[in-house]
C-alpha cells in the first residue's frame, strides 16, 4: 500500500457512517473490497482509485 492509499484508509475510517457496500456499487468496485482495505488485509487496486476518488470527492475528501 503507497502513501496515497494510506490517507484515503485513513480517511475511510475516520468517516465510518458511509456505506462501504454502497461506496463499492457507486464506485464500480467488487464486492468486499473496500472492507478489506479498511482493515488493512489489502490494498485497493489501481484500476479503481480515480473511480473511488471521483465518488468520495462529493463527500469531502480530498487527495494528498
Amino acid at each position: 500500500m503507497d502513501y496515497k492509499q494510506h490517507g484515503l484508509r485513513a480517511w475511510l475510517i475516520a468517516h465510518d457512517l458511509i456505506s462501504v457496500s454502497a461506496l463499492e456499487d457507486k464506485a464500480g468496485i467488487p464486492r468486499d473490497t473496500l472492507r478489506h482495505f479498511k482493515k488493512d488485509r489489502m490494498a485497493v487496486p489501481q484500476k479503481h482509485i480515480e473511480n473511488l476518488e471521483k465518488v468520495l470527492f462529493d463527500y469531502g475528501y480530498r487527495p494528498s
